[in-house]
Protein backbone atom coordinates (compact mmCIF):
# COMPACT_ATOMS: atom_id res chain seq x y z
CA UNK A 1 0.00 0.00 0.00
CA UNK A 2 1.16 3.08 -0.90
CA UNK A 3 0.62 6.35 1.42
CA UNK A 4 1.32 10.00 0.75
CA UNK A 5 1.24 13.50 2.46
CA UNK A 6 -2.19 15.04 2.42
CA UNK A 7 -2.25 18.30 0.86
CA UNK A 8 -5.36 20.93 1.60
CA UNK A 9 -5.40 23.76 -0.69
CA UNK A 10 -1.97 23.79 -1.68
CA UNK A 11 -0.32 23.32 2.18
CA UNK A 12 0.46 20.07 3.70
CA UNK A 13 -1.57 19.08 5.97
CA UNK A 14 -0.38 19.05 9.83
CA UNK A 15 -2.80 17.84 12.52
CA UNK A 16 -2.62 21.09 14.90
CA UNK A 17 -3.15 18.20 18.35
CA UNK A 18 0.01 15.86 17.36
CA UNK A 19 1.89 18.52 15.37
CA UNK A 20 2.51 15.24 12.78
CA UNK A 21 1.99 15.05 8.91
CA UNK A 22 -1.21 13.71 7.83
CA UNK A 23 -1.17 11.19 4.91
CA UNK A 24 -3.67 9.67 2.38
CA UNK A 25 -3.56 6.61 1.26
CA UNK A 26 -6.66 4.59 -1.10
CA UNK A 27 -9.24 6.10 -3.36
CA UNK A 28 -8.62 9.30 -0.53
CA UNK A 29 -4.77 9.06 -2.88
CA UNK A 30 -6.04 8.38 -5.85
CA UNK A 31 -8.36 11.86 -5.69
CA UNK A 32 -4.90 13.60 -4.50
CA UNK A 33 -3.04 11.97 -7.43
CA UNK A 34 -5.90 13.32 -9.59
CA UNK A 35 -5.68 17.40 -8.23
CA UNK A 36 -1.76 17.09 -8.57
CA UNK A 37 -1.56 15.91 -12.05
CA UNK A 38 -4.68 18.52 -13.37
CA UNK A 39 -3.18 21.52 -11.44
CA UNK A 40 0.55 21.11 -12.30
CA UNK A 41 1.37 22.08 -15.71
CA UNK A 42 2.43 19.69 -18.50
CA UNK A 43 6.17 18.98 -17.98
CA UNK A 44 6.92 17.62 -21.37
CA UNK A 45 10.60 15.97 -20.37
CA UNK A 46 8.27 13.26 -17.86
CA UNK A 47 4.63 13.62 -20.43
CA UNK A 48 2.72 14.11 -17.01
CA UNK A 49 0.46 17.34 -15.88
CA UNK A 50 -2.04 19.23 -17.97
CA UNK A 51 -2.41 21.62 -20.03
CA UNK A 52 -5.40 23.74 -18.39
CA UNK A 53 -3.39 26.74 -17.10
CA UNK A 54 -1.20 27.39 -20.25
CA UNK A 55 -5.34 27.45 -21.90
CA UNK A 56 -6.07 29.82 -24.06
CA UNK A 57 -9.49 30.46 -24.75
CA UNK A 58 -10.35 31.52 -28.46
CA UNK A 59 -13.64 33.68 -29.07
CA UNK A 60 -15.67 30.98 -30.28
CA UNK A 61 -18.87 30.52 -28.00
CA UNK A 62 -18.72 27.42 -25.86
CA UNK A 63 -16.02 25.43 -27.68
CA UNK A 64 -13.76 26.30 -24.68
CA UNK A 65 -15.76 23.47 -22.86
CA UNK A 66 -14.52 20.84 -25.36
CA UNK A 67 -10.69 21.82 -24.82
CA UNK A 68 -10.98 21.72 -21.20
CA UNK A 69 -12.94 18.45 -21.16
CA UNK A 70 -9.98 17.01 -23.37
CA UNK A 71 -7.37 18.40 -21.54
CA UNK A 72 -8.43 17.03 -18.22
CA UNK A 73 -9.02 13.84 -19.91
CA UNK A 74 -5.72 13.55 -21.17
CA UNK A 75 -4.10 14.15 -18.18
CA UNK A 76 -5.85 11.50 -16.28
CA UNK A 77 -4.86 9.30 -18.81
CA UNK A 78 -1.07 10.57 -18.62
CA UNK A 79 -1.40 9.63 -14.63
CA UNK A 80 -2.95 6.17 -15.51
CA UNK A 81 0.00 5.51 -17.73
CA UNK A 82 2.26 6.28 -14.62
CA UNK A 83 0.35 4.32 -12.26
CA UNK A 84 1.93 1.11 -14.49
CA UNK A 85 5.06 1.73 -13.51
CA UNK A 86 4.26 2.26 -9.54
CA UNK A 87 4.99 -1.14 -8.28
CA UNK A 88 3.48 -0.23 -4.47
CA UNK A 89 -0.01 0.92 -6.26
CA UNK A 90 -3.23 -1.16 -4.65
CA UNK A 91 -6.31 -1.27 -6.31
CA UNK A 92 -8.08 1.81 -4.52
CA UNK A 93 -5.26 3.89 -6.01
CA UNK A 94 -5.42 2.66 -9.97
CA UNK A 95 -7.68 4.83 -11.57
CA UNK A 96 -9.41 2.63 -14.41
CA UNK A 97 -11.38 5.12 -15.70
CA UNK A 98 -13.27 8.62 -16.24
CA UNK A 99 -16.82 8.25 -15.27
CA UNK A 100 -17.96 11.82 -14.84
CA UNK A 101 -16.57 15.02 -15.92
CA UNK A 102 -18.37 18.68 -15.53
CA UNK A 103 -16.56 21.68 -16.94
CA UNK A 104 -17.49 25.06 -16.80
CA UNK A 105 -16.12 28.00 -17.92
CA UNK A 106 -16.39 31.87 -16.97
CA UNK A 107 -14.93 33.24 -20.24
CA UNK A 108 -12.57 35.55 -17.47
CA UNK A 109 -9.90 33.10 -17.22
CA UNK A 110 -11.06 30.25 -14.11
CA UNK A 111 -12.61 27.22 -15.05
CA UNK A 112 -14.03 25.08 -12.84
CA UNK A 113 -14.21 21.15 -13.45
CA UNK A 114 -15.34 17.94 -11.60
CA UNK A 115 -13.97 14.54 -11.95
CA UNK A 116 -15.24 11.14 -11.18
CA UNK A 117 -12.81 8.14 -11.77
CA UNK A 118 -13.40 4.29 -11.02
CA UNK A 119 -10.75 2.58 -9.50
CA UNK A 120 -9.33 -0.86 -9.67
CA UNK A 121 -11.29 -2.05 -6.14
CA UNK A 122 -14.41 -0.99 -7.51
CA UNK A 123 -14.44 2.54 -5.96
CA UNK A 124 -14.15 5.77 -6.63
CA UNK A 125 -12.00 8.77 -6.83
CA UNK A 126 -13.71 12.41 -7.78
CA UNK A 127 -12.29 15.91 -7.30
CA UNK A 128 -13.70 19.16 -7.78
CA UNK A 129 -11.14 22.30 -8.27
CA UNK A 130 -10.86 25.73 -10.00
CA UNK A 131 -8.29 26.57 -12.31
CA UNK A 132 -7.22 29.84 -13.61
CA UNK A 133 -6.23 29.99 -17.30
CA UNK A 134 -4.90 32.08 -19.80
CA UNK A 135 -6.87 34.33 -21.61
CA UNK A 136 -6.82 35.10 -25.41
CA UNK A 137 -4.13 38.30 -26.32
CA UNK A 138 -5.02 40.58 -28.57
CA UNK A 139 -2.64 42.65 -30.22
CA UNK A 140 -2.93 45.58 -32.51
CA UNK A 141 -0.64 45.15 -35.97
CA UNK A 142 0.51 48.40 -36.75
Amino acid sequence: MSKTIRIVNGQIDIDPATGLVETVEGNRKAAQDMAECLLQDYLPEIDYGSFLRALVLNQIPNSGDLFIRFYIADAIQKLQAKQQDDPYLTEAEQITQITELQVANDQQGTVVFFVAAATADGGDASLTAAQATQLNQQYERF
